[in-house]
């Protein structure tokens, strides 16, 4: 009898099997449970090492920004280039009996400029994804141009010319000079060239501050008004879609 009871009390093969079914599936969700906490924090670390390099980025832009503007800030308006050229302008006088003309090549020079003092904080864009900031910048100013009377070269036809003729032609070559001149400054090659001229200059001294703060992996690209604006259709790559720079800055 005692031996049946005994018997009785161990458990049977059926009970032992699921009981190591049970420990299996208890192992198991423990490992899975181990498994789903380490991805968690893998992903978790992830995304806080993303919001790290993301902030360092931003900041990047931000300081080169600021230090770029207050480059420019202190330039003002500064020169970006001299064109010079000649202009010929021509005369004549209707007289009753004579018809003399004039006509005179006067050396010109044209100067250019940049006004960076009109530039505001939000003519600058930074591209995290290489490193890039992009100036918005204005336009060239073109300044008067210079014409130099002094070595003009006059040459006069007529067989008589009178002080009226020689008066009225001088004051003609004189308006027609200056918006000859006018025109030669605003030619699309000089201001193509001096368009040029101020990317280079606008970039080397934006990269001088850059430079000097150790920032050597910084790109400057400028952008003039009527350029297509690249950043435009990439808004993760600015300073923040709902604040300007100022603003983030002050933020921080």
């Amino acid at each position: 009898m005692q031996g049946n009871r005994r018997n009785n009390n161990r458990p049977t093969f059926r009970e032992r099997k699921q009981g190591n079914r049970k420990a299996f599936i208890v192992l198991a969700l423990i490992v899975l449970a181990g498994v789903a906490y380490f991805v968690w924090t893998q992903v978790d670390e992830r995304k806080d090492a993303d919001k790290k390099r993301r902030d360092a980025e931003l900041d990047l832009g931000l300081e080169a920004a600021r230090m770029v503007g207050a480059k420019f800030e202190k330039a003002a308006a500064i020169k970006i280039g001299v064109i010079k050229g000649k202009v010929v302008a021509r005369a004549a006088f209707k007289g009753r009996i004579f018809s003399p003309t004039q006509e005179s090549l006067f050396p010109v020079t044209v100067d250019y400029f940049i006004n960076l003092d009109r530039m505001g904080k939000e003519a600058y864009h930074w591209n995290a994804g290489d490193r890039t900031l992009t100036i918005d910048m204005p336009d060239v100013t073109v300044a008067k141009p210079n014409i130099d009377e002094g070595a003009a070269i006059i040459r006069q036809h007529g067989s008589f010319i009178s002080r009226e003729a020689a008066l009225a032609m001088a004051r003609q070559v004189s308006v027609r000079a200056e918006a000859r001149s006018e025109a030669f400054a605003h030619d699309p090659k000089n201001m193509t060239k001096a368009r040029e001229n101020a990317r280079t200059v606008v970039t080397n001294l934006a990269l001088q501050p850059l430079k000097a703060a150790g920032m050597t992996n910084v790109r400057v690209a400028v952008s003039f008004p009527w350029e297509p604006k690249t950043y435009l259709n990439q808004p993760s790559q600015q300073w923040d879609r709902s604040r300007r720079p100022e603003e983030v800055m002050g933020g921080r």
